[in-house]
C-alpha cells in the first residue's frame, strides 16, 4: 500500500504540481526553464513489479490459508455422516 502511495503522489507532485519547477526555481529564482521534460528513471519503474510482487504474495497466502481451512473442515465431516451406533463406541 505504501509502495502504491509513493507512486501516486509522486506521479501528482511532478505532473500535477509542477515539482521539478518549484525546484529549480527554488535555487535560482532568475531561471527560466525553456522546452521542460519530464523523464522517469528506472527506479520508478521498479516499484511496478515491487508492487506486483507484494500483491501476489498476498494471494499466496491467502490461497494457502483458505486451503488449509477448507482441509481441515473436510477431516472434520466424517464424523457428521457417521451413524450414532459407531459414534457411540
Amino acid at each position: 500500500c505504501v509502495a502504491f502511495l509513493a507512486l501516486i503522489l509522486y506521479l501528482s507532485n511532478i505532473y500535477a504540481g509542477g515539482m521539478f519547477q518549484t525546484l529549480v526555481t527554488a535555487d535560482e529564482p532568475s531561471v527560466a526553464l525553456r522546452n521542460p521534460k519530464i523523464s522517469l528513471q528506472v527506479g520508478f519503474f521498479l516499484l511496478i513489479p515491487y508492487i506486483c510482487f507484494n500483491l501476489l504474495a498476498i494471494l499466496v497466502v491467502f490461497l494457502y490459508v483458505h486451503a488449509a481451512y477448507t482441509r481441515r473442515k473436510e477431516q472434520e465431516k466424517p464424523t457428521e455422516d457417521a451413524p450414532k451406533e459407531i459414534m457411540m463406541y
